[in-house]
């Protein structure tokens, strides 16, 4: 199936639940969409914010979220989740094939701190994700990008 021309796996394809893909595509259309800040540092000082090291950080303020702290937060209003709260969605309770997604590998992104991955990053992760069941983050980071100099010697 493909969304607008995105190839977009079905939920049985990518091993999760209907809810779950659902609330996915939701994050993915409003972290593309700017409608989340990059709250690298995670004081949650407005709302939306996003951050890879918060499942869900709230504060009088703001809120700041993960992907799938996002997606618990749409699937608690949704009614579709038994999670209660984010935290336990992310670690406990979500398809064991999100993990990935979730939890970028050390090893994928270069020891890069979950904190740095920016809205971006996760999207372009979200739709590797959407189309292979496997989130490139290495590409997402734009840490495929051969830095080129100009070392002619003279």
């Amino acid at each position: 199936m493909t969304d607008e021309t995105r190839l977009v796996l079905s939920p049985a394809e990518l091993g999760i639940e209907p809810a779950e893909h659902k609330a996915l595509l939701e994050i993915r259309e409003r972290l593309a969409g700017g409608n989340f800040y990059h709250d690298w540092q995670g004081h949650a000082e407005k709302a939306n914010g996003f951050n890879m090291e918060y499942p869900e950080r709230e504060t009088d303020c703001g809120t700041t979220c993960c992907i799938g702290g996002w997606m618990w937060v749409a699937m608690d209003r949704d009614r579709t989740t038994d999670s209660c709260t984010a935290g336990r969605y992310v670690a406990r309770d979500r398809s064991h094939a999100l993990g990935p997604l979730f939890y970028p590998p050390q090893s994928e992104i270069d020891d890069m701190p979950y904190s740095d991955i920016t809205p971006l990053a996760a999207v372009s992760a979200i739709d590797s994700f959407l189309a292979t069941g496997r989130p490139d983050w290495f590409k997402a980071c734009g840490l495929d990008q051969v830095e080129v100099t100009d070392d002619v010697a003279a």
